[in-house]
C-alpha cells in the first residue's frame, strides 16, 4: 500500500488518477470542432472554384459558338442588342441557363469594297444581367468580340 504525503494545509493529497478531466475533454472537443469546421470550409470553397471553373468554360463555349454563328451569316447586318436563353446540363450536373446578348455594329462603312463589323457576344449565368456579380463567387459572365470584314467583290460563307 501506498503512503500518500500530507500536503501544506494538512490535506492528504491523493494520487491522481490516470484519464483526463472535464475541461480537457472539452478542450479537445472544441479544438476538433474548430479543425472540422475549418476543414468544411475549405472544400466548400475548394467545390465552389471549382463549379465557378466549370460555369467559365461552358460560358466560353456557348460564347465562340454564338459568335461563330453570326459571324458564318452570309449577310451581316447591323442591329442592336438581341438577347437569349441557352439552357445547357453536362452529364450529372443541374441544369445551367445561360443568359446572352449579342451586337453587331458597322465600324467603318466609307470603303466602297467592303464593311467592318464588330460582332460582340455577351453571356451570363446565375445572375441578373452581365455587370453582376454574386456575393462570395464573383462575375460569373463572359464576353467576346471579333472584327469581321465583308468584301461586297466576294461572296461570303
Amino acid at each position: 500500500m501506498k503512503i500518500e504525503g500530507v500536503g501544506k494545509r494538512g490535506v492528504l493529497q491523493r494520487q491522481r488518477l490516470l484519464g483526463l478531466t472535464m475541461a480537457e475533454i472539452l478542450i479537445s472537443i472544441m479544438l476538433a470542432t474548430v479543425v472540422i469546421v475549418s476543414v468544411l470550409v475549405v472544400l466548400t470553397q475548394l467545390m465552389a472554384g471549382a463549379q465557378k471553373s466549370s460555369d467559365l468554360a461552358s460560358g466560353s463555349i456557348v460564347a465562340e459558338r454564338l459568335l461563330n454563328d453570326i459571324v458564318n451569316q452570309p449577310t451581316l447586318v447591323p442591329s442592336g442588342p438581341v438577347q437569349g436563353v441557352l439552357r445547357s446540363s453536362q452529364a450529372g450536373e443541374a441544369l445551367t441557363e445561360f443568359h446572352y446578348a449579342t451586337d453587331t455594329q458597322a465600324l467603318d462603312s466609307s470603303n466602297p469594297i467592303g464593311i467592318s463589323y464588330l460582332v460582340t457576344v455577351d453571356v451570363w449565368w446565375m445572375v441578373d444581367n452581365a455587370t453582376q456579380q454574386k456575393a462570395g463567387v464573383g462575375k460569373l459572365s463572359t464576353r467576346l468580340s471579333r472584327v469581321v470584314y465583308r468584301s461586297e467583290a466576294t461572296p461570303q460563307p
